[in-house]
């Protein structure tokens, strides 16, 4: 895959995916203290620390290189796809995991390696 999407659109990507995972069980009707609800949270949390701590346009504190975030973006990615078939989640939260981790893989495959 050639690596296309610049780092300024995958800091973007990463707050939107934020957005996304805090707000996901809400949209989805989702009961606060399930499990798919606080995997959500819990994932957009993880997103958000490593998106601010990151070496790129959208970091605040800037330690971690562009490389390590994007290992971890796809290592992470994975995992939420894997905890949503292990955990077997009903039918939306499924779905909703499987997107946004098969997002976060692809993001991550196909940003720029330019730090």
């Amino acid at each position: 895959m050639k690596r296309k999407i610049p780092t300024y659109i995958h800091a973007v990507l990463d707050y939107f995916l934020v957005f996304a995972l805090f707000w996901g069980p809400s949209i989805l009707k989702l009961d606060a203290y399930s499990l798919p609800a606080i995997s959500s949270v819990a994932s957009g949390g993880l997103v958000a620390a490593l998106s601010i701590l990151t070496r790129y346009e959208g970091g605040v504190i800037r330690v971690i290189p562009f490389t390590v975030h994007r290992q971890a973006d796809i290592v992470f990615g994975l995992a939420l796809i894997l905890l949503s078939i292990y955990l077997f989640f009903a039918s939306r939260p499924f779905v909703f995991h499987v997107i946004a981790g098969a997002a976060i893989t692809l993001f991550a495959l196909a940003s720029k390696q330019n730090r």
